[in-house]
């Protein structure tokens, strides 16, 4: 990689971000450990094979190289892409790559489990137990769990081979090209989760999509349906949440006593050799990818789409009041969302009283707008009609995002299990018990808010 490439791509990418309308939020950053990363990440838009990395670099100082689908390199995108130091998941020497820049230290590394891009999650056992698969694609995840548990199993190698003065140590050492063995020896290895999430998620015509219509002609569906979903979270604006996980330390999945062999013989391993151990260093990778997969999608960060798109796929009937529909959003909404271990949008964070009365942050409006626009609700007098077929997955999984937004939308959240339980609990609760419900909790913020109040400004 050329450093000062990487260097100018990453302020190109500071000025493109300053003057869009992308917020972006980062949390956890306190949970990254010194040492030799690979950063796993969700894959929803483009966006983050971008951005990912030069945030990632601001809180590490660490260069960041990727992993992308050898789709992104076709095209202008690729030069950029080649600049910010990704590497195509179909180079040759891929993985000796990873495995060295791990060892050294010198760079670390984002992969994206899932594969390419999983613009609509597939809902079903797998994802009840905690994370989802691509539709259509493989179940297995295990791509960066291996990479990380080979540049380990030939640090630990080094350690024990090194302190034995083992002429295999010189090899592994030249196999590698190492010129400096102690950052390696005191290094280690960590796999640290990482979830994106974006609000809202509106695909519109936009400035991007208006252009790539005008000059580039006959664009193919894929390609004009991320123009209108990430052009306008671009153009129009997007919240883009960014939370590191706990770390994984890869050493804690190398004690197993036929890994522990392998470690330690002084019999010359080359890269591509099959290990003894090699059944045993699957079953670790399988148990690191579940771990991984799973503290990803349980940092989704929950936002009012969210609670809107759960709660009406739950509810029983299809014909709903709407001051009963609010009355339960309320409900939800106010709940102590942190509590069930959930991560909120910042819209979460204050009262949530204007969904029952005049709707001033139009969180409410917006989701109906674009519920009434993807034909999944029509407005009736006072209530509106769900169409439930609206929330089947689109045939097109490319224009899941532009078809069937709060499906997507919803599918998000089907990992966060105490969330779904409370979501189908308000939806099913008989509409006097909302209304008693709502009132009582009105009631003790009131008394709430006046004895806070008291305490704070009464006289003596």
């Amino acid at each position: 990689m050329n450093r000062s490439a990487y260097l100018a791509s990453g302020k190109v990418i500071a000025f493109l971000e300053s003057i869009s309308r992308a917020r972006v939020r980062t949390h956890g950053s306190e949970n990254i450990p010194a040492g030799a990363i690979i950063f796993v990440i969700n894959h929803f838009t483009r966006i983050e094979t971008l951005l990912m990395p030069y945030h990632i670099y601001k809180l590490t100082g660490v260069p960041v190289w990727s992993l992308a689908d050898a789709a992104f390199f076709e095209g202008p995108l690729g030069g950029l892409l080649e600049s910010v130091g990704a590497l195509s998941t179909q180079d040759p020497d891929r993985d000796r790559l990873i495995v060295k820049s791990l060892l050294t230290g010198e760079a670390n590394w984002i992969i994206y489990p899932e594969g390419r891009m999983v613009k609509d999650k597939e809902v079903g056992e797998r994802s009840r137990l905690g994370f989802f698969r691509r539709r259509g694609a493989p179940s297995s995840h295990t791509g960066a769990a291996t990479l990380a548990l080979r540049s380990e199993f030939y640090r630990q190698r080094l350690i024990r081979l090194t302190a034995r003065r083992s002429t295999e140590a010189t090899r592994l050492q030249q196999l590698f090209a190492i010129n400096d063995l102690v950052p390696v020896l005191k290094g280690q290895t960590w796999i640290v989760p990482v979830n994106i999430t974006y609000y809202p998620l509106r695909a519109r015509q936009n400035v991007l999509s208006s252009l790539a219509d005008r000059f580039a002609g006959n664009l193919s569906q894929r390609v004009r349906e991320e123009l209108l979903t990430e052009g306008a979270m671009v153009i129009d604006g997007v919240d883009i949440d960014i939370r590191f996980g706990k770390a994984l330390a890869i050493p804690e999945s190398l004690t197993g006593q036929a890994i522990q062999q392998d470690l330690s013989t002084a019999t010359e391993i080359n890269f591509d050799d099959r290990l003894p151990s090699l059944q045993p260093m699957r079953q670790e990778a399988r148990r690191l990818m579940e771990r991984y997969m799973a503290a990803i999608y349980a940092m989704t960060t929950v936002n009012h789409d969210h609670l809107f798109a759960s709660l009406l796929r739950a509810m029983f009937f299809n014909r709903i009041d709407e001051a009963d529909f609010r009355r339960r959003a309320f409900l939800l909404a106010a709940q102590e969302l942190p509590a069930m271990e959930v991560n909120c949008h910042q819209s979460l964070a204050i009262g949530q009283i204007a969904l029952l009365t005049d709707d001033r942050y139009h969180k409410y409006r917006d989701f109906c707008l674009l519920a009434l626009e993807t034909g999944v609700l029509e407005r009736q007098g006072s209530s509106i009609v769900r169409n439930p077929a609206k929330f089947a997955t689109s045939p097109d999984l490319h224009r899941a995002r532009l078809e069937n937004p709060l499906g997507v939308i919803a599918n998000e959240v089907v990992p966060l299990t105490r969330l779904q339980q409370k979501v189908r609990a308000i939806a099913w609760l008989p509409g006097p018990f909302v209304r008693k419900r709502v009132a009582a909790l009105l009631e003790r913020q009131a008394i709430e808010e006046y004895a806070a109040d008291y305490s704070r400004f009464h006289l003596p």
